[in-house]
């Protein structure tokens, strides 16, 4: 018996059977997280190092082809073996990246340590600064509110005013009017 696969059907049916696959994998994850995490945090641990070695690796070689292109370009050096140059490539490469990390150290780090330590110590300033103004905040909003409510308020009783002159004014009406109809009939 031969099955006539129509490739339409096959490519929805894989590619569903991929979904409920992914869909699956994602529950039991899901349903599982602390144990994945944990595993998660085994396997960083243990490539930490390795990964620190390829970022280091990368910014060293920039350095590396600059001596090789642009330093040691001279005739006695042109000369010498690729191996030989390499090694004073890497050698001047080494030199440069501990005067770049002791210039750090010596500079960079204490004007940081400086900065976090004057942090540390503003810290409570800005605590205060921050309640006062939320304080500042809350009083304006009731201030608003009040203000808002004053108006509204105020809004209703001209209204309620407009109505009563209304009222009066066809109370007077009426009365003007009954007295004209009272002295008409006299």
């Amino acid at each position: 018996m031969k099955v006539d696969w129509n490739k339409r059907y096959t490519t929805i049916a894989i590619y569903s059977f991929i979904v409920i696959c992914c869909s699956i994998v994602f529950y039991n994850i899901m349903d599982k997280m602390s144990a994945f995490t944990d595993k998660i945090s085994w396997i960083m641990a243990t490539l930490q190092p390795f990964i620190i070695g390829f970022v280091i690796a990368y910014l060293l070689n920039f350095i590396l082809v600059f001596f090789e292109e642009k330093v040691l370009v001279f005739d006695s050096i042109k000369n010498m073996k690729k191996k030989g140059k390499r090694g004073i490539s890497i050698l001047l490469t080494y030199t440069t990246a501990f005067i770049i990390l002791s210039v750090f150290v010596q500079f960079v780090l204490p004007q940081v340590a400086d900065s976090i330590a004057g942090l540390g110590n503003d810290i409570p300033s800005y605590v205060t600064n921050v309640t006062n103004v939320t304080k500042l905040l809350e009083e304006l909003t009731k201030e608003i509110k009040m203000i808002g409510l004053h108006n509204i308020y105020k809004e209703e009783s001209k209204m309620i005013l407009r109505e009563n002159k209304d009222k009066t004014k066809i109370n007077y009406k009426n009365r003007l009017l009954q007295q004209s109809i009272s002295i008409d009939l006299s």
